[in-house]
């Protein structure tokens, strides 16, 4: 009697430590494990971050150059690569497209890559980053990506950028888009009650929430100049990230001190989505915008960016508007502070989204 064939191994590499990614990794990990057998066995690479042993922080022209970006480059470009090139498995499935440059270092037709940011063309053209070092780097990761035999995209539009931009075969290229854990569903009104007094906001405080990091495809400064628009208790609280001095310069100088709360990041987001009124996402690029389907799924009313993949994961389920204008942000966030039959509107629509 012939034995069994041993499970073929889908070996998925986590990021290092990005929070956003190392999430997405550990969530699909478990989530593959949970499926029926089909031969396959996954496993979850992970790896320690290993720093070069410098610091320094200066300018070369007009870029800056800082031990913290090189060490990123080295953990993304050689020291992650090295190691994942020890691994041996029978398909490699690298879980955050900053990491693709480990392609360069395996058979490319074991690989499949999720691409959960962008592409160098998108930076370039959309946040003007021009075509520097940071972008000559991005080519780089970018130009492994595609010897993968699969690319994973978390939405149409970034399937559709990338061809565009890209001579690949429009059958290598599959939408995958994210989905939601079941504990952001809608809160009970204990929940709310709970996590406003946990986080100090009245009930009579308009809680304006938004999750994310801080970095310039957030677009938070045109947020920023919104919020002097609107009445003073609309506040606004952000998580997961920490002001820039942009964000600090504008709060001091719309004297918007008492009304902004960074509370940096948090161990559970749940309660937040809870406890806030509406959730603001007027991102100028994401490659899909986790955060704002999780606050749809929180019953939350959104206002969103009327572009791109934040349009897209919105669909008909929350408020869509031009994120460069403070004028139609505050607008769109009015609305739902007038009117409750809005906010109720939008709540449905963005569940049933």
């Amino acid at each position: 009697m012939s034995l069994p064939a041993a499970p073929r191994r889908v070996l998925l590499l986590r990021a290092i430590d990005e929070l956003s990614t190392v999430i997405t990794g550990e969530a699909m990990h478990h989530a593959l494990q949970a499926l029926p057998d089909a031969g396959l066995r996954y496993d979850l690479f992970r790896q320690p971050r290993r720093r070069l042993p410098v610091r320094f922080n200066f300018r070369v022209g007009r870029q800056p150059l800082t031990s913290e970006a090189l060490n990123d480059y080295y953990a993304r470009l050689l020291y992650y690569p090295l190691a994942a090139r020890r691994q041996r498995a029978d398909i490699y499935h690298i879980t955050d497209d900053r990491y693709g440059a480990v392609v360069r270092w395996l058979d490319p037709r074991r690989c499949v890559v999720s691409v959960n940011h962008g592409t160098p063309e998108i930076f370039r053209d959309e946040l003007r980053v021009g075509t520097g070092v940071l972008f000559r780097v991005q080519r780089y990761v970018f130009n492994a990506i595609r010897q993968a035999a699969y690319i994973l995209t978390a939405s149409a539009v970034m399937r559709d950028h990338i061809l565009e931009h890209y001579p690949l075969a429009p059958e290598r290229i599959v939408v995958n888009p994210y989905g939601y854990d079941a504990c952001y569903g809608p809160g009970t009104d204990a929940q709310r009650a709970e996590a406003r007094a946990h986080y100090g906001w009245p009930a009579e405080r308009f809680v304006l929430l938004h999750v994310g990091n801080l970095g310039p495809t957030k677009n938070i400064e045109t947020l920023l100049r919104a919020l002097p628009l609107l009445p003073e208790r609309v506040h606004f609280v952000q998580a997961g990230g920490a002001w820039a001095p942009a964000h600090q310069r504008l709060i001091a100088e719309h004297a918007l001190g008492s009304r902004v709360q960074a509370l940096g990041r948090v161990p559970e987001l749940t309660p937040l989505y809870h406890g806030a009124d509406a959730f603001v996402f007027p991102s100028l690029m994401e490659g899909f915008g986790l955060p704002l389907l999780e606050a749809m799924a929180a019953g939350l009313p959104a206002v969103t960016s009327n572009f791109g993949t934040m349009a897209e994961v919105a669909g008909q389920g929350a408020l869509t508007v031009d994120p460069r204008d403070p004028a139609a942000l505050a607008a769109a966030v009015r609305g739902l502070l007038d009117e409750p039959g809005q906010r109720q509107h939008w709540r449905a629509a963005g569940l049933r989204r």
